[in-house]
């Protein structure tokens, strides 16, 4: 049965979306502001130093990437990222030489080694390999070229989300959602690195936004149409950036299902047969794109067992594995007490006024211009309630059904950071440095929507009081 559109769409979704221009005009305003924030740090919202050199070392990896393909080609030692070195003995991958990465490109330098990172298909690397043999130009101007094109990615990716806020609630939760993802020092460290290209996180999420919002909806979903579409989405998201919180970005791609069953309601078994599907489809997609991962590195040590024995031991170390298997480094980390590890990313800082304002005393710098993550929540459970509130006031009652479902996605989405800090525990436990990113998957993007509705809300409800 074919997708039919929903007849249940607020009043204020249908003004929206006889607004295309609007849309596409906020759209490449989020792009343009994004873009500047991402390749480098236009708004000031992360320390330089700390936008500068926030996961160069990960990053060495695709230099080192490209530097082989010119030199070898771009399938040699099965096409993984890795290190290059200047001698024959390879370089230690897990002491990363990344200044020679950077030497090497920059400066042409020849190599006699490589070292192959195995944990990830190097879709970028590949990607980056390919630009770099095709465009005429100085490898330092490629170089910065490649930022820029990650950024713009990075930012085109996100404000297709934004754009998607924009058609479905207007402008007061959309820009409430554009002015904090610029505020946002994570998204903003990430935003151009090379390595985690993390347009490929959001890439799932918003094929399905769109995909729904195309075809009315999630009620009477074709299983197998649907499924494709999640299928390549994940597929997409596993070759260019690997595994880097996978159920972040697989319980993130649900989200939109969430949505439009609620707003629909569209009832438990089109609701439940949408998850499915997409469950199905996300488990075959990774399955595929870990049997390619287990060719490449069958080209680098000669058998497809080495490749699963490799994935098995990179998911146990960074989840809940006897420690005994491990080297005793790891044992802090596999032993760590899951709920401590997610109140430390509860205290993690999304946002630092101390960057532009000079606190009076160190009591407002650490409690009062940090914002943390434990604020935030508190601070969309707060909209919530009031937002729930002022759906029962008749001049708020024509955007009930969207604000319902948006407050069951935000909800519904903070499953998607809690599942990477609690199921990778151990990896949370050691790289507190980088996983505050998976707070902005998508929680905080559709919770400062939420808190922009909410005052829209009231604005309405306010406007309508009597005199």
């Amino acid at each position: 049965m074919a997708l039919q559109p929903s007849p249940e769409k607020s009043g204020l979704t249908r003004s929206l979306h006889s607004d295309p221009i609007g849309t596409r005009v906020f759209f490449l305003v989020s792009v343009f502001v994004l873009f500047l924030g991402f390749n480098g740090n236009a708004w000031r919202v992360a320390e330089q130093v700390f936008f500068d050199t926030h996961q160069i070392v990960m990053e060495s990896f695709i230099v080192g990437r490209i530097v082989r393909t010119a030199e070898n080609g771009l399938f040699s030692s099965g096409g993984l990222p890795g290190l290059v070195g200047p001698d024959a003995v390879p370089p230690d991958i897990e002491n990363a030489n990344y200044e020679f990465q950077y030497r090497a490109y920059r400066q042409s330098l020849a190599h006699q080694s490589f070292a192959p990172y195995k944990s990830q298909i190097g879709g970028q690397g590949m990607l980056f390999g390919v630009l770099n043999s095709i465009i005429p130009s100085a490898n330092t101007f490629k170089l910065d070229l490649f930022h820029g094109l990650t950024s713009l990615f990075s930012a085109a990716a996100l404000a297709l989300i934004l754009a998607w806020l924009y058609r479905e609630f207007g402008w007061p939760a959309s820009a409430a959602a554009l002015a904090t993802a610029v505020l946002s020092q994570w998204l903003t460290v990430f935003g151009r690195n090379l390595w985690w290209s993390i347009w490929a996180f959001y890439l799932p999420l918003v094929m399905l936004l769109h995909y729904l919002d195309h075809r009315g909806g999630a009620a009477n979903l074709r299983p197998v149409r649907f499924g494709a579409v999640v299928w390549f989405a994940v597929w997409i998201k596993c070759f260019f950036n690997g595994y880097e919180y996978i159920t972040t970005t697989l319980i993130m791609l649900t989200v939109p299902i969430v949505y439009y069953s609620v707003r629909d309601r569209i009832g438990w078994r089109n609701f439940l047969a949408g998850m499915l599907t997409a469950v199905a489809a996300s488990i075959l997609s990774v399955l595929a794109s870990m049997t390619a991962l287990c060719i490449q590195i069958a080209a680098v040590d000669g058998s497809l067992a080495r490749g699963i024995e490799h994935i098995a031991n990179s998911f146990l170390r960074r989840t809940y594995a006897d420690p005994q298997l491990f080297q005793p480094d790891y044992a802090a980390s596999l032993t760590a007490n899951p709920l401590e590890v997610v109140f430390t990313y509860l205290k993690g800082i999304y946002f630092d006024l101390n960057h532009f304002l000079a606190a009076p005393n160190d009591w407002i710098a650490n409690y009062v211009f940090q914002i943390r993550y434990l604020h935030l929540i508190l601070l969309f459970a707060a909209a919530s309630i009031m937002l729930f509130l002022l759906l029962r006031k008749k001049p708020a009652a024509a955007i009930r059904p969207a604000a319902h479902a948006l407050m069951a996605a935000v909800w519904f989405s903070l499953l998607a950071p809690l599942s990477w800090l609690i199921i990778f525990k151990a990896h949370s436990y050691v790289h507190t440095f980088m996983n505050n990113l998976v707070w902005q998957m998508p929680f905080t993007l559709f919770g400062f929507a939420l808190c922009g509705l909410a005052l829209h809300a009231a604005a309405r409800v306010l406007r309508n009081r009597p005199a």
